[in-house]
């Protein structure tokens, strides 16, 4: 594979800025770039254990760098909800959500 040129993984600066590069362009986290880098043998065994390293320590395993990537909102589950919300009033209380809060996250107000 092309994206993950050997000399890149051996500089972890660089090796990060390319994997920001394709996180734009294929539109997917870099973790989910990493592991399927390791599970198709692009990347060694050390160089995987550093990259996760690096993750944790930076806090990225939970917030990962946007890269100036717009967050999607998913149109279609909120079609779904408006829709089931007039079949089944309490739907809030199945979320665990209170009213304010669900209205809100679902923008039904």
């Amino acid at each position: 594979m092309d994206a993950f040129n050997p000399n890149l993984l051996q500089q972890s600066a660089l090796f990060y800025a390319r994997l920001k590069e394709l996180k734009k362009k294929w539109m997917v986290s870099i973790a989910a770039i990493v592991f399927k880098a390791d599970q198709t043998q692009c990347m060694t065994t050390f160089a995987c254990r550093r990259f996760w390293t690096f993750m944790s320590s930076n806090g990225y395993r939970k917030n990962e760098p946007s890269c100036d990537l717009e967050r999607e909102t998913p149109a279609l589950l909120r079609r779904m909800v408006v829709a089931q919300s007039k079949l089944t009033p309490d739907l809030p209380k199945f979320f665990h959500l209170t009213r304010e809060r669900y209205e809100e996250r679902y923008r039904l107000t």
